[in-house]
C-alpha cells in the first residue's frame, strides 16, 4: 500500500482531471485513489472495510483493486508532463519517455521513425548530459545502422 501512497501524492487530482485515464465513471479504484489521498496512513484493513464493505472475498477483491490502481498510476505517470522548476530534472523525464517511445517503435518495427526519434534525442541528451540515454540510444542505433 506504501507505493500506492507515493504514486497518488505525485499524481494529484488536477493533473487527473486532464487526463481520463482513470474513466468518467467511478469505481472502486478510483474511490481507492481518494480514499489514498484522503488518508495518508490508510492500510489494507482500513481500505477493506471502507471499499468492501458486506462483500465476501475481501482480501481478493482489495489486491484486484490495488493492481488496477497501480498500473493506472505508473500509465498517468506516463502520460502526464511533470512540470518543475529544475529544467534538469524535465530534461530526464521527457528524455526517458522519448526513449521508451523509440524502443516501442523499434519493437513494433518502424524504423525510420525509430532512426529520426533516436537521432534528436541523442543530441538532447548529450547537451544534457544524460550518459545513460546517450549510451541506450547509441546501442540501439548501432543495431539499426549495422542491419540496414
Amino acid at each position: 500500500m506504501d507505493h500506492l501512497i507515493e504514486l497518488s501524492h505525485i499524481i494529484t487530482p488536477s493533473k487527473l482531471r486532464y487526463n481520463s485515464l482513470l474513466g468518467a465513471r467511478e469505481d472502486k479504484a478510483e474511490a481507492l485513489y481518494h480514499l489514498i489521498r484522503q488518508h495518508d496512513s490508510i492500510g489494507n484493513e482500513e481500505a477493506r472495510k471502507y471499499l468492501f464493505e458486506g462483500k465476501k472475498n475481501k482480501k481478493n477483491l482489495l489486491s484486484r483493486t490495488k493492481n488496477k490502481l497501480n498500473e493506472r498510476l505508473i500509465n498517468s505517470l506516463l502520460v502526464l508532463q511533470q512540470e518543475d522548476d529544475n529544467s534538469y530534472k524535465n530534461a530526464f523525464i521527457k528524455a526517458h519517455k522519448e526513449l521508451a517511445a523509440c524502443r516501442i517503435l523499434r519493437v513494433e518495427g518502424k524504423r525510420k521513425a525509430f532512426v529520426q526519434i533516436a537521432e534528436k534525442l541523442i543530441k538532447k541528451a548529450i547537451a544534457n548530459d544524460l550518459t545513460e540515454i546517450v549510451y541506450a540510444l547509441a546501442k540501439e542505433l548501432r543495431f539499426q545502422y549495422s542491419s540496414i
